[in-house]
């Protein structure tokens, strides 16, 4: 299954997106959307990383509630950080900030397991989205295709 695929799956499974709904959209849609309503335009880079910041969400199985959030963002700074995206880079580093005081024991536990990985931000979103969701969890943990 292509990760797109996977995103689309996984979104349905953690209550993000109703049932029925793709992917696609959501890669198409240039809005951050609560509750359907836009919030705030998704120009640029911002939206590259939040897609590859979704795909780490399935690749490590962190959950979308806040306490998973917390764990993926020790999780993408102990795994190399957050390569040329600026913007992730202030939100990682003001999460893991978060977790350090509310969840301490989750969010160094999650950075050291990305001590030993590695993450996608180095990849082009588009070219994450087309590889098979398997070969991405190989990419993330350093094992041999």
């Amino acid at each position: 299954m292509k990760a797109q695929q996977a995103l689309s799956r996984y979104f349905v499974e953690e209550g993000v997106f109703p049932a029925g709904t793709s992917a696609d959209d959501w890669v198409g849609d240039r809005w951050y959307r609560i509750g359907g309503l836009p919030v705030f335009p998704l120009v640029g880079k911002i939206k590259q990383s939040l897609i590859l910041h979704d795909l780490h969400h399935v690749v490590t199985g962190y959950h979308t509630t806040w306490r998973g959030e917390l764990e993926l963002a020790g999780w993408e700074l102990g795994s190399g950080g957050c390569a040329r995206h600026l913007f992730f880079w202030v939100d990682r580093l003001v999460a893991v900030l978060l977790g350090l005081i509310f969840q301490p024991r989750l969010t160094l536990r999650a950075f050291r397991k990305g001590w030993r990985q590695r993450n996608l931000y180095p990849l082009q979103a588009s070219q994450a989205l087309a590889i098979e969701i398997d070969e991405l969890r190989r990419y993330v943990r350093r094992e041999a295709a």
